[in-house]
Protein backbone atom coordinates (compact mmCIF):
# COMPACT_ATOMS: atom_id res chain seq x y z
CA UNK A 1 0.00 0.00 0.00
CA UNK A 2 1.24 3.34 -0.67
CA UNK A 3 2.44 5.39 2.34
CA UNK A 4 0.07 8.07 1.76
CA UNK A 5 -3.15 5.64 1.44
CA UNK A 6 -2.28 3.24 3.93
CA UNK A 7 -4.13 4.43 7.15
CA UNK A 8 -7.00 5.01 4.93
CA UNK A 9 -7.18 1.47 3.43
CA UNK A 10 -6.12 -0.26 6.30
CA UNK A 11 -9.09 1.85 8.22
CA UNK A 12 -11.66 0.60 5.11
CA UNK A 13 -10.80 -2.86 5.52
CA UNK A 14 -11.30 -2.84 9.06
CA UNK A 15 -14.88 -1.29 8.37
CA UNK A 16 -15.75 -4.47 6.60
CA UNK A 17 -14.56 -6.48 9.21
CA UNK A 18 -16.67 -4.58 12.28
CA UNK A 19 -19.61 -4.47 9.69
CA UNK A 20 -19.44 -8.30 9.53
CA UNK A 21 -19.70 -8.84 12.98
CA UNK A 22 -22.69 -6.83 13.32
CA UNK A 23 -24.10 -8.24 10.74
CA UNK A 24 -23.54 -12.28 11.81
CA UNK A 25 -25.51 -11.76 14.28
CA UNK A 26 -28.44 -9.63 12.99
CA UNK A 27 -28.46 -12.62 9.88
CA UNK A 28 -28.80 -15.26 12.80
CA UNK A 29 -31.34 -13.24 14.33
CA UNK A 30 -33.22 -13.10 11.21
CA UNK A 31 -32.78 -16.94 9.88
CA UNK A 32 -31.71 -19.24 12.74
CA UNK A 33 -35.54 -20.70 14.41
CA UNK A 34 -37.48 -19.03 11.69
CA UNK A 35 -38.60 -21.70 9.65
CA UNK A 36 -42.24 -22.64 11.16
CA UNK A 37 -43.24 -24.72 8.30
CA UNK A 38 -42.50 -28.25 9.48
CA UNK A 39 -41.41 -28.40 13.53
CA UNK A 40 -39.91 -31.98 12.59
CA UNK A 41 -37.52 -30.72 9.91
CA UNK A 42 -36.16 -27.14 11.04
CA UNK A 43 -33.64 -26.44 8.59
CA UNK A 44 -33.25 -22.57 9.05
CA UNK A 45 -29.94 -22.73 9.94
CA UNK A 46 -28.79 -23.66 6.79
CA UNK A 47 -29.75 -20.19 5.69
CA UNK A 48 -27.61 -18.48 8.20
CA UNK A 49 -24.89 -20.80 6.75
CA UNK A 50 -25.19 -20.14 3.30
CA UNK A 51 -25.72 -15.93 3.91
CA UNK A 52 -22.98 -16.12 5.85
CA UNK A 53 -20.77 -17.85 2.97
CA UNK A 54 -21.97 -15.30 0.44
CA UNK A 55 -19.07 -12.73 1.28
CA UNK A 56 -16.21 -15.62 1.43
CA UNK A 57 -17.57 -16.68 -2.37
CA UNK A 58 -17.67 -13.15 -3.67
CA UNK A 59 -13.95 -12.65 -2.34
CA UNK A 60 -12.61 -15.74 -3.55
CA UNK A 61 -14.19 -14.67 -6.92
CA UNK A 62 -13.10 -11.17 -6.82
CA UNK A 63 -9.16 -12.80 -5.33
CA UNK A 64 -8.93 -15.26 -8.03
CA UNK A 65 -9.57 -12.55 -10.83
CA UNK A 66 -7.95 -9.66 -9.22
CA UNK A 67 -4.90 -10.28 -6.75
CA UNK A 68 -1.62 -11.16 -9.00
CA UNK A 69 0.24 -14.61 -8.99
CA UNK A 70 2.66 -14.59 -6.45
CA UNK A 71 6.00 -13.17 -8.22
CA UNK A 72 8.65 -15.56 -5.95
CA UNK A 73 5.68 -18.82 -7.08
CA UNK A 74 6.59 -17.61 -10.77
CA UNK A 75 10.36 -17.25 -10.29
CA UNK A 76 10.14 -21.26 -9.19
CA UNK A 77 8.03 -21.98 -12.14
CA UNK A 78 10.45 -20.44 -14.74
CA UNK A 79 8.31 -17.67 -15.73
CA UNK A 80 10.63 -14.62 -15.31
CA UNK A 81 9.32 -12.33 -17.38
CA UNK A 82 5.69 -12.43 -16.08
CA UNK A 83 7.30 -11.86 -11.99
CA UNK A 84 8.94 -9.00 -13.46
CA UNK A 85 5.81 -7.84 -14.92
CA UNK A 86 4.29 -7.83 -11.48
CA UNK A 87 6.92 -6.20 -9.68
CA UNK A 88 6.91 -3.22 -11.84
CA UNK A 89 3.39 -2.91 -11.49
CA UNK A 90 3.52 -2.88 -7.41
CA UNK A 91 6.80 -0.37 -8.01
CA UNK A 92 4.54 2.15 -10.18
CA UNK A 93 1.39 1.30 -7.39
CA UNK A 94 4.23 2.05 -4.52
CA UNK A 95 5.69 5.10 -6.43
CA UNK A 96 8.98 3.66 -6.38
Amino acid sequence: LPLQHRGRDLLFIEYFWTAGSILVPILGKLTIGQNNNDDDDNTSWRYFVVLCAIPCFISTVLGYWLVPESPRWLVSQGRNKEAMTILRQCAIINNN
